[in-house]
C-alpha cells in the first residue's frame, strides 16, 4: 500500500511487537503520515525505537505510560503542539498487557487498567484533538482520514470462542492468563460503547483483532509473522468505513462476532 491518507497518528506501546511494526511500515509509505506519534515506557527497552526515530522525520517518539494517568493532559498538549492544526486523524491504542498467570487482586488490577480503563480514557483526553483531525481531515465521516479510534484487542475476548479445544491452541502464558481474557472482554464492549458514545463527533472506533503474531507476548510458535500481520492491518485501516464502526475485525477487515 503506498498511502492511507493520513496525516496524524498516535500509536501506544511502539517499543517493541506489533507497535513497533506499525511505526516503521507507516513511516515507510509512499505518502507516509506527516507525524506518526509512538510511545514508549522505559527508554532501555526503547533503543530500536529511538535509534530508527534518529533517521526518520515523521516519527515522534514519546515516553509515556498508559497507565499514568494524571500525565494525560501533557502528552495531548505535546501531540497537539507539534501537530497543531492538522489535530489527530488516527488513535491506535496498542499497549496491553498478560499479567500473573495467579491472578492476584491487585495483578488483575493492573490487567485491566492498562488493556481495559486506559484505551477509555485515553480517547476520551484526545477526543479534542480527533475533533480538530476530523475538522482538518479529508475524504467521508467515519474513516481514518478524518478521525478514528482503533483498540487492539484479542480473539480471546469472545465468550465463544473460549472452550477448553481453542484454548489448548494458545500459549501457555494467554491461556492460562484469565485477566488478560476478561479485560479483552471488556476492552471489546468499550469499543463498542464509544463507536455509540462518539457517533455524533463522526469519529470511527473498531477493535481489531490482529492475529497470532511472533512477537515477545506471541511467542515463537505463532503463526503469523509481524511484519505480515501490520501489512494487512495496515491495508485495512485504508479501507474502512462507517459500516465498520463499532465492530470488531481481523487484520484484513472482516467482521467478527464480539459474543
Amino acid at each position: 500500500m503506498s498511502s492511507t491518507g493520513i496525516r496524524s497518528i498516535f500509536i501506544t506501546a511502539t517499543n517493541q511487537g506489533l507497535g513497533l511494526e506499525m511505526v516503521k511500515q507507516l513511516s515507510q509509505l509512499e505518502n507516509a503520515p506527516k507525524y506518526i506519534f509512538a510511545t514508549y515506557r522505559n527508554v532501555e527497552t526503547a533503543q530500536e525505537l529511538l535509534h530508527f526515530a534518529e533517521n526518520t522525520q515523521s516519527v515522534y517518539p514519546l515516553q509515556f505510560d498508559v497507565s499514568d494517568f494524571e500525565n494525560y493532559d501533557k502528552i495531548v498538549d505535546v501531540v497537539s503542539s507539534i501537530a497543531g492544526n492538522d489535530g489527530l486523524n488516527l488513535l491506535i491504542n496498542n499497549a496491553g498487557i498478560l499479567g500473573s498467570t495467579k491472578d492476584t487482586r491487585d495483578g488483575m488490577l493492573k490487567v485491566f487498567e492498562v488493556n481495559s480503563v486506559a484505551p477509555v480514557l485515553l480517547t476520551r483526553a484526545f477526543l479534542p484533538l480527533l475533533r480538530k483531525g476530523f475538522e482538518s481531515g479529508t475524504g467521508d465521516a467515519f474513516t481514518c482520514t478524518r478521525a478514528a479510534v482503533l483498540n487492539v484487542t484479542s480473539i480471546v475476548g469472545f465468550i465463544t470462542y473460549c472452550t477448553q479445544k481453542n484454548l489448548d491452541t494458545l500459549s501457555v502464558e494467554i491461556a492460562s492468563s484469565n485477566s488478560y481474557m476478561m479485560s479483552k472482554a471488556a476492552l471489546n464492549m468499550a469499543s463498542r460503547l464509544l463507536s455509540l458514545n462518539l457517533k455524533e463527533d463522526k469519529i470511527m472506533v473498531v477493535a481489531i483483532h490482529p492475529g497470532w503474531a511472533q512477537t515477545k507476548m506471541g511467542g515463537p510458535d505463532a503463526p503469523l509473522l509481524a511484519c505480515d500481520c501490520v501489512s494487512n492491518i495496515i491495508s485495512t485501516i485504508g479501507k474502512l468505513s462507517e459500516a465498520d464502526n463499532g465492530a470488531c475485525i481481523n487484520n484484513v477487515g472482516k467482521h467478527i462476532r464480539y459474543c
